[in-house]
């Protein structure tokens, strides 16, 4: 029996029976259609996400729900830890890290906005995650580091975050604004990945770069978007994650503009990509689209990986992509829902 159908075997078909239960577009239409939060919420009691209509019930407080939402979502990946060889597990820790950075750039916010800002941050706290994903963060002591230096000392005894926190301490950089750090913290979950990547075979490895490659180009297309009003173009540039699918990079300085390097972003993506380079609109209808227009990519991306070999690790990433997706979509819904609800006047708990 060849390592990839040991590997995939068990795994894979487990996935498979998984990704038949996932939320279907008329559940999602039905959910949209709801008058309150509490007919919602009774929808999601018999699914999977049936503790978020219980927490809803005793809490009346939609974030809390989505506390627990966060919680799960998590739990997906440690729990399939137990169903993995050694390779895949390890892995699996690799791709945790994208959540453990999501709790620390919370938590760094959460100083940010009362060290710094000096707002009373009491209302935001019960929110916060506090479970251990990747490293064993203490909440409490970050809370109560005095400084940016302290902050970032604290920071630094966590093996992770070690080479990021050191580099901000040794410069004395200033928590002017998160963008920076938080862009350097995406920089290094990618590049964690990218590094994972390089220990497995090469039908797997090239699947990771793959769909890694088209989450980076999303965050590269964003963080244009968001930076031109504030910075120069050569600085954006040279400010991309790297791994990317696109050719944004080899623009010489001269022949810069925002289309060109939507052009070069967009070129591994045919015609899809050129939905992106239509002028119209202001920069946040831009990343609306920009989100769109990704999400029907990755769909049909992934439809590909699928109909091909079924002992990779596609199944996997696929599996994973499209459950952050329907936590995504659900807790969309239910803020409209929400929203909706409190202008008809037709109430919920909240």
């Amino acid at each position: 029996m060849s390592k990839a159908l040991t590997r995939y075997s068990f795994i894979n078909a487990k996935l498979k029976t998984r990704m038949d239960f996932l939320l279907k577009e008329n559940f999602y239409k039905k959910l949209e259609d709801r008058p309150n939060l509490n007919e919602a919420m009774l929808m999601l009691k018999p699914s999977s996400y049936g503790l978020m209509e219980k927490i809803y019930e005793q809490t009346g407080d939609l974030k809390m729900a989505e506390k627990e939402l966060r919680e799960k979502e998590i739990g997906f990946y440690k729990e399939l830890k137990r169903h993995t060889d050694e390779l895949l597990s390890g892995f699996l820790d690799v791709l945790l890290v994208k959540y453990d950075i999501e709790i620390l750039k919370d938590w760094i916010r959460l100083w940010f906005d009362s060290r710094i800002r000096k707002r009373d941050i009491s209302a935001l706290t019960p929110y916060m995650i506090r479970m251990k994903v990747i490293t064993p963060l203490d909440p409490d002591a970050l809370m109560a580091c005095g400084s940016e230096e302290e902050l970032y000392a604290f920071i630094s005894t966590y093996d992770l975050y070690r080479d990021v926190f050191e580099q901000y301490r040794e410069q004395k950089k200033a928590l002017n604004n998160l963008y920076d750090l938080e862009r350097d913290l995406d920089r290094l979950r990618f590049q964690k990945i990218r590094e994972a990547a390089a220990n497995f075979p090469d039908k797997d490895k090239e699947i990771i770069l793959k769909l890694t490659g088209m989450e980076i180009d999303f965050e590269n297309m964003l963080h244009l978007l968001r930076m031109i009003p504030l910075m120069p173009l050569e600085q954006i540039l040279e400010d991309m994650i790297p791994g990317g699918r696109s050719s944004a990079g080899e623009l010489g300085r001269g022949k810069l503009s925002e289309k060109s390097i939507l052009e070069k972003s967009l070129s591994p993506y045919g015609s899809m990509g050129t939905l992106l380079l239509r002028d119209e609109g202001n920069p946040r209808q831009k990343m609306e689209m920009i989100e769109a227009v990704f999400d029907e990519i990755k769909t049909r991306e992934t439809a590909k990986i699928l109909r091909r070999d079924p002992f990779t690790i596609g199944i996997m990433l696929i599996y994973f992509i499209r459950k952050s997706g329907e936590c995504r979509r659900l807790v969309s819904i239910l803020n409209k829902v929400q929203y909706k609800s409190q202008i008809m006047g037709t109430g919920g708990l909240t």
